[in-house]
């Protein structure tokens, strides 16, 4: 029996960019991944335009007038940043003057022509690439489910991007929360215009637009790589703190304690966990929590920074230990033991460092003290 809920067309990369001219193009981030692409990664999509090779199906979901995409959101954000003159193809330019959209829009000096120009032959050529495109329309339940299989078996996605891949829950939705106020890539709803997405991307090397995380406090401490933020691991970090907060039976920081936190596993204690992290969640309040959990980091971070200290450096040496591990162990433990001395620690230092053992990270967590961040 065919399925009556899918559609199959194609469309050319001009329809679809008046689509995302006209808003019609959305994205939820309660379930996408982060806008993550290299340059490179962009460049090798319009080179392939450009030479006619298949590029994988669109998948959207269609909502009133509107299509929300299921699949393909970089790909598509890739184009349209292409076509508005953000990044180049071998040094040149997407041609303006190629199609009547763009050409009207720099008539009208709502997009500038940057030079040198692509040739207008293979600025037509990408204009009229025909991309296949399939719209489907379900349930908000059925949505996750099949952006979770999309995503389960299609391209290789990190650990901790499959757990979020179509996970609901309260406890996922705190960790994304958190970790999107850390990065700076915060909107104030979850459904947001394609675009307007290029404004909160992870900025890569040679791209000018997006969110530049190279003095990210995790970044310039040498916590966790720019890649591994592209990963997701600062999303792990999160999760790791917040779960050993919530549980009575302190879990190990590892892959399998975050899958049960997910939802994978059927026992009953992985049952009885994701039901505790869920009760913690309603009996404290979220806000609350996010609230104690920003003014801890924003505590060590001040902490390192007003004293110049590299969080990596002073607290390892030289030791070679995962400097993630080591800051998850740090808040769960509610303090901070500074493991070297050197001449140049001064007790002001020591006496910081005691205060927060015995205030900030004990007390912020399970008190209302923290100021407002939501």
């Amino acid at each position: 029996m065919a399925n009556e809920n899918l559609d199959i067309d194609s469309k050319t990369a001009e329809e679809l960019y008046e689509w995302y001219l006209d808003d019609k193009l959305i994205i939820n981030r309660r379930y996408q991944r982060k806008l993550v692409w290299s340059l490179e990664e962009k460049t090798a999509l319009i080179s392939s335009m450009t030479q006619q090779y298949p590029i994988p199906l669109l998948l959207f979901v269609s909502i009133d007038n509107k299509r929300e995409i299921l699949d393909g959101m970089q790909r598509l954000e890739a184009l349209m940043s292409f076509i508005e003159q953000r990044f180049s193809l071998n040094g040149k330019y997407f041609n303006l003057d190629a199609i009547a959209l763009t050409k009207q829009l720099k008539d009208s000096g709502k997009l500038q022509q940057k030079e040198p120009v692509l040739s207008r032959e293979s600025s037509t050529l990408i204009a009229r690439y025909r991309f296949a495109i399939s719209e489907y329309s379900s349930t908000e339940d059925h949505i996750d489910e099949v952006f979770r299989r999309i995503n389960s078996n299609g391209k290789i996605l990190s650990k901790q991007e499959l757990r979020s891949a179509g996970c609901v829950s309260n406890f996922s939705e705190l960790v994304r929360k958190i970790s999107t106020i850390i990065r700076g890539d915060t909107t104030h709803s979850d459904i947001m215009g394609l675009n307007k997405i290029h404004n909160i991307s992870i900025c890569n090397d040679g791209l000018d637009y997006g969110i530049n995380i190279d003095n990210h406090f995790y970044i310039r401490n040498h916590i966790i790589s720019r890649p591994s933020i592209r990963d997701s691991d600062d999303e792990e970090l999160v999760a790791n703190i917040l779960g050993y907060i919530f549980l009575d039976d302190k879990p190990t920081s590892g892959s399998t304690s975050l899958d049960t936190f997910y939802g994978e596993g059927s026992t009953s204690h992985a049952i009885h966990t994701r039901t505790q992290l869920e009760n913690y969640i309603q009996t404290n309040g979220a806000d609350k929590i996010v609230n104690n959990y920003l003014f801890v980091y924003e505590m060590i971070q001040k902490l390192f920074d007003a004293n110049n200290l590299n969080f990596r450096s002073h607290i390892l040496g030289n030791a070679l230990m995962n400097p993630l591990m080591i800051l998850v162990k740090i808040i769960k433990l509610r303090w901070i033991h500074i493991l070297s001395y050197d001449q140049m620690v001064s007790r002001k230092i020591n006496n910081q460092t005691t205060r927060c053992a015995n205030s900030i990270f004990y007390t912020t967590l399970f008190t209302n003290s923290a100021p407002n961040y939501t």
